[in-house]
Order: structure tokens, then C-alpha cells, then sequence
């Protein structure tokens, strides 16, 4: 190799090395500011309605103010729906659901495993 052969490797490579550095200073630019971004909105929670029970947003009494139980869970007894003031339409969801579910258990009984496992 000759002088300007490696003078010109030594250029591509410093354009190179200088648009790598510059391409990771601008990344970490990027990087602090949405860092610094987040710091000033922090992520805000927000409720959802669930179709298995009555949102909070549809029930809005004022009377049950002490109703601390998580929206899950208000139809899972009649005492939380009571205390959460959502008895009517936890009991129109009940209506058609829940139906009895009938379950028969067949086993081979010669299967001496299927009866261990019984």
C-alpha cells in the first residue's frame, strides 16, 4: 500500500469514527430528552370497564361512599354489590349466567392407573 492509499483509509475511517460518535450523541440527546419528558408526565393510571360487572363511571351514587372493593368483585356476593349500591344490575347480570353446569365422570375400571388416580 501506498502513502495516499492509507491517507485515504485514515480519512474514512476519522468520517467514520466522527459520524459514529455524533449518531451516539444524538441518540443520547434523544434518550434525556424523553427521559426528562416522562419525568414531567408521569404515567397517569386510568380505570376500565369490565363487562363482567358494573363500571364505577355507570354507578355514580352518591350514597355508597365507603365501597372499597375493586370492580371485580362487586357481584361476587350480595353484600359487596349492597355495599357498593350496584344490587340491581349485578342482579340483572346474574339472571341469564351462571346457569348449573352438569359434569359425569367416566373411567375405565379394569384401567388399574385410572383407578389410582380416582
Amino acid at each position: 500500500m501506498n502513502f495516499l492509499s492509507v491517507a485515504v483509509t485514515a480519512i474514512q475511517y476519522q468520517i467514520a469514527l466522527s459520524v459514529y460518535q455524533y449518531g451516539n450523541h444524538y441518540a443520547q440527546q434523544q434518550y434525556r430528552h424523553t427521559q426528562s419528558e416522562n419525568q414531567d408526565y408521569p404515567v397517569k393510571a386510568y380505570q376500565t370497564h369490565y363487562p363482567s360487572s358494573p363500571s364505577h363511571h355507570y354507578t355514580n351514587q352518591p350514597t355508597h361512599l365507603y365501597c372499597n372493593i375493586p370492580p371485580d368483585l362487586w357481584c361476587d356476593s350480595p353484600q359487596a354489590a349492597q355495599q357498593c349500591g350496584v344490587q340491581r344490575q349485578c342482579d340483572s347480570l346474574r339472571q341469564n349466567r351462571r346457569q348449573p353446569l352438569k359434569i359425569t365422570l367416566i373411567y375405565e375400571s379394569l384401567c388399574p392407573y385410572c383407578q389410582k388416580y380416582i
